[in-house]
């Protein structure tokens, strides 16, 4: 595990400087409610431990704000005019985008001079929102080190970091992996309508149970293409039938199902088919979390299993190596439920585990999954966490 001492060792390594402050953003998994953000749907997110820390150390300028930059992603030390280097960083496929972008859009007149190491403990394009932790990473340092903001609208944070990333970066994504980032509370889900971001924490705590995350190691190349072209498909099938049915619907999870299969168009109508019954999905979750915590796993788990096939048929966004995680793990009894987790093509799964059966569970994993696939798995546990922090 990493430490305080080890990050400020590396921070004085790097810039040949001191350090004065840590923060600390997590990454999130989405338990249930998959693809649903974007289309007005209910979501319910949690933080986890593992995430980015930033290592920060600053000081006032006269004229232009000059950033200097590292992290292991690619162990190069980037030094950014935000004056003059904007533009063609935005143009870039560069992992600084993120950072710059948000920098872009907080800064106010002051000028200054910033040193920042990012360390991240979150597997490098597993799904678990490293962008979105290094975007809110970045704006809560931002507002409560250099412009000393004594009071910060995680909320607004929030909503800043998706805008970056919609229009910065250039990705489409909904406001749930930034929410969950910057508002993450220990030992709880979050329930979020992201069309009105009303939102309350769930209770979520299983001493018997660990929550397992399973990264297939495969690489999410079509992730950010597949993920856009989702969107739009979504779009259109909303769009359709706004057309057809002459009603006005604001959300594709409003529509009603029955109306959902005069859809011609097969894929349009599988998408919106998903996005209906996945927002159903988090209802029922929040039911029986709210009224019957205690015996209700076992319906977790079936709940978790009916998203993943839902998110594999109809929604298409799963791929071989992930339907092969939850294969072996519906196999296993130890297990009450599964799923994958993230935009898809790639990425992590979710388990919900006995702890009793975690090591047997994962050395049967191991062996299988290598054993189909030529790859090697990444297991490991985690907590459900708090949000962006000073790290002290």
């Amino acid at each position: 595990m990493i430490t305080i001492e080890d990050l400020k060792e590396k921070f004085i390594n790097i810039f040949n400087k001191k350090p004065e402050k840590i923060f600390f953003a997590p990454g999130r998994i989405n338990f249930i409610g998959e693809h649903i953000d974007y289309n007005g749907g209910k979501v319910l997110p949690f933080a986890i431990d593992k995430g980015i820390y930033a290592v920060v150390t600053f000081k006032e300028r006269k004229e232009n704000t000059i950033i200097h930059l590292y992290s292991e992603i690619d162990n190069n030390l980037y030094t950014v005019d935000l004056d003059k280097n904007r533009d063609s960083i935005q143009q870039s496929s560069l992992w600084i985008r993120y950072p710059v972008g948000v920098m872009d859009a907080l800064r106010k007149n002051q000028n200054f001079e910033m040193w920042i190491y990012y360390y991240s403990n979150l597997p490098a394009g597993s799904g678990l929102s490293s962008s979105a932790a290094i975007e809110v990473v970045t704006g809560y340092l931002l507002k409560s080190y250099v412009f000393e903001e004594t009071s910060i609208d995680t909320i607004d944070l929030a909503l800043l970091c998706q805008k970056v990333e919609n229009e910065f970066v250039g990705v489409q994504c909904g406001i749930m992996d930034q929410f969950v980032v910057a508002n993450g509370k220990e030992n709880h889900l979050i329930l979020l309508d992201t069309h009105t971001l009303n939102y309350e924490y769930l209770y979520f705590f299983y001493p018997e149970i660990q929550i397992v995350v399973i990264n297939s190691n495969v690489p999410r190349s079509l992730a950010s293409s597949k993920y856009n072209e989702r969107r739009k498909e979504c779009q259109l099938a909303l769009q359709t039938l706004q057309t057809i049915t002459k009603q006005s619907f604001l959300n594709l999870v409003e529509v009603p199902e029955n109306l959902v299969l005069e859809l011609k168009e097969e894929n349009l109508k599988k998408r919106a088919l998903h996005v209906i019954r996945e927002n159903q999905r988090v209802k029922e979750m929040v039911q029986l979390l709210k009224h019957n915590p205690k015996d209700s796993i076992s319906k977790i788990g079936h709940l978790l299993y009916d998203s993943h096939q839902s998110l594999k048929e109809l929604y298409e966004v799963s791929c071989q190596e992930l339907d092969i995680i939850i294969e072996i793990s519906q196999k296993f009894d130890g297990v009450i439920g599964a799923r994958m987790t993230g935009a898809g093509f790639g990425g992590c799964a979710l388990a919900l585990l006995k702890k009793e059966f975690y090591e047997t569970y994962t050395n049967q994993l191991l062996e299988l999954y290598t054993k189909k696939t030529h790859l090697e798995l990444q297991i490991f546990t985690t907590n459900i966490s708090d949000g962006v922090k000073e790290w002290k």
